[in-house]
């Protein structure tokens, strides 16, 4: 059974992702006598593990947007992700395109004839902007947890809603993203459940062991038990043998003192 999203529930599953991109640049429209200028880069990477947060690792699948482009939805573009400074839509005149290449998303933006766009092509001129940043919402994913407790997502289809450069992708990250890292595990680890067909009881152990940060604490921790129990009962060794030397010399201390005492007799 599917179930159909509200207006609300999306609000609440966009995911905001920004990152170093020195392909952003600024281009002339191409056209002679035409002055329009665009902003040029690559919005979202494929195939890169990157390392959001500690033990978070994050992959967008390259088909991962492939079902949203073909949808041709409305796709905004913000100068430094805020909306108060829009460059263009894919509705636009001139639009917003969009174009897939094997190694990601690429977007190339018009540049508007307002203050904060003149601004723009200023910064871009000087290279103070490279980076980019966009929203989304996640459709599909996959997540899987290593023997050492790092989560592995692979985001395999997600809907694009926002493209555009940003100044800071660091202070992006931090102020937008971070906030969100508990509540984007729970979403992926409950997506990936919900996704999967019923398995033996065996397969079920196997993805459980995997899939449940639970079991996987669990483990930890009587693993941790394990190896200090083994500890305590090698120092109790160590020192059952140390009193047994020591007992051995006291007993050796006195036969040879008994000894003396017998000759001087």
């Amino acid at each position: 059974m599917t179930k159909m999203s509200t207006k609300n529930e999306l609000q609440t599953k966009k995911e905001v992702r920004a990152f170093d991109s020195p392909a952003i640049k600024m281009l002339r429209s191409g056209i002679e006598g035409d002055k329009q200028r665009y902003v040029e880069g690559c919005g979202v990477v494929y195939n890169r593990e990157v390392e959001l947060w500690d033990s978070y690792f994050e992959t967008i699948d390259r088909g991962a947007f492939d079902d949203c482009l073909k949808s041709n939805p409305v796709v905004k573009c913000f100068f430094n992700h805020d909306p108060n400074y829009i460059l263009s839509t894919n509705r636009s005149i001139p639009a917003l395109t969009l174009t897939q290449r094997d190694d990601g998303l690429y977007f190339a933006s018009p540049i508007p004839d307002t203050t904060y766009g003149r601004d723009l092509e200023t910064n871009l001129t000087l290279k103070n902007v490279t980076g980019a940043s966009f929203t989304f919402i996640v459709n599909e994913d996959k997540v899987s947890i290593d023997k050492a407790g790092a989560y592995h997502r692979t985001i395999t289809k997600c809907t694009l809603l926002e493209v555009g450069p940003v100044v800071n992708p660091a202070y992006t990250m931090t102020s937008v993203g971070l906030r969100d890292k508990d509540s984007l595990i729970k979403e992926a680890e409950a997506r990936t459940k919900a996704s999967v067909e019923p398995e033996t009881a065996v397969e079920t152990s196997e993805r459980d062991s995997t899939a449940e940060p639970v079991r996987v604490l669990a483990a930890r921790v009587l693993e941790s038990v394990k190896e200090e129990e083994a500890s305590r009962q090698e120092a109790v060794a160590v020192l059952d043998a140390e009193l047994r030397r020591r007992r051995e010399n006291e007993n050796i201390s006195r036969r040879n003192l008994l000894t003396l005492l017998e000759i001087e007799n």
